[in-house]
């Protein structure tokens, strides 16, 4: 792999089509409502599980970060530099689709996945601490938004973990209190809560910086079959979502979170190798359906929760 190429461009593609996915799940919840009941027809049945798109999102989005630093034994260019981009790539769209969502909101309050703005909620979403604190949502889409302004903050902290205690004592210190909750409260994996969906998605969002450790390794390891143990790492997932109905599955997405990810890393790592060739052709084809949604993200767990 060349240094000129950092981006990686099949991660784009594979952005655009989860986006795309997204979009297409929430028409299919509109145009068949019940959810989490599948109330469409069974040929369709697939296209209510977009939440497993926001797993895509996450883990990708740690990868995406990890990339530069993994080539540089782990370290940043520096916190500040790093604070200042994230904020101008997240920050100016944010706030131009918050203020356009709570001008909408307030004009028309019977609009679905948005609730009559207050002043709070322009403030907590404003700040970006919705996934900290409960407030009317403009815009249910944007849960995911704050999730990952705080995973952006703890990012600098998981390089620095990845390099003083490698990535399985890495992987371990953030997955602990995610499985503790789940297994102490089980009311926290199975009902649907207004925030604290960072706790869930933080291992995920490890998993992609984990996994962005390919590019740095030798030809050895980067010739490891990562289709192969993608594939392999996702058949439980995929094999109880098929022998389970949507109600199911969707009061279980917090544990099915955490299994796919492992795939959806292990996948990345394929990406980063370049193998297979067709399948890198495929997704870069795909690159444009990146433009279609960048910011797409899914409404809160209880609404369209995918």
């Amino acid at each position: 792999m060349t240094r000129d190429d950092h981006r990686l461009p099949a991660l784009d593609g594979l952005r655009g089509l989860a986006a795309l996915y997204v979009v297409v799940s929430h028409c299919h919840l509109l145009a068949f409502p019940g959810y989490p009941a599948d109330t469409g027809p069974g040929w369709l049945g697939w296209l209510i599980h977009g939440r497993l798109a926001v797993v895509v999102f996450i883990v990708l989005s740690g990868f995406s970060l990890a990339i530069a630093p993994a080539r540089r034994g782990w370290r940043l260019d520096g916190v500040l530099p790093y604070a200042r981009r994230r904020a101008r790539r997240i920050l100016p769209a944010y706030w131009a689709a918050l203020t356009a969502s709570t001008l909408i909101a307030a004009a028309v309050p019977t609009l679905p996945l948005s609730e009559l703005p207050t002043t709070k909620s322009t403030l907590v979403y404003g700040l970006l601490l919705q996934d900290l604190i409960a407030a009317p949502a403009p815009n249910s889409a944007f849960w995911s938004i704050a999730v990952e302004a705080i995973l952006y903050l703890l990012f600098p902290l998981l390089l620095l973990a990845r390099r003083q205690l490698g990535p399985v004592a890495t992987l371990a210190v953030i997955i602990a209190p995610a499985v503790a909750a789940g297994l102490l409260w089980p009311g926290w994996s199975t009902t649907a809560r207004a925030t604290g969906y960072t706790l869930e998605m933080a291992p995920l969002f490890t998993l992609g910086v984990l996994a962005a450790g390919i590019v740095a390794v030798g030809e050895r390891a980067r010739s490891l079959p990562w289709l192969g143990l993608s594939a392999l790492a996702a058949s439980p997932v995929l094999t109880l979502i098929v022998l389970h109905d949507s109600v199911w599955t969707v009061s279980r997405y917090y544990w099915l979170d955490l299994a796919t990810g492992p795939a959806i890393a292990l996948f990345l790592a394929a990406l980063a190798t370049r193998r297979p060739a067709r399948l890198i052709r495929l997704l870069l084809v795909c690159r444009v359906g990146s433009r279609i949604g960048r910011y797409v993200r899914s409404p809160r767990s209880g609404r369209l929760d995918v």
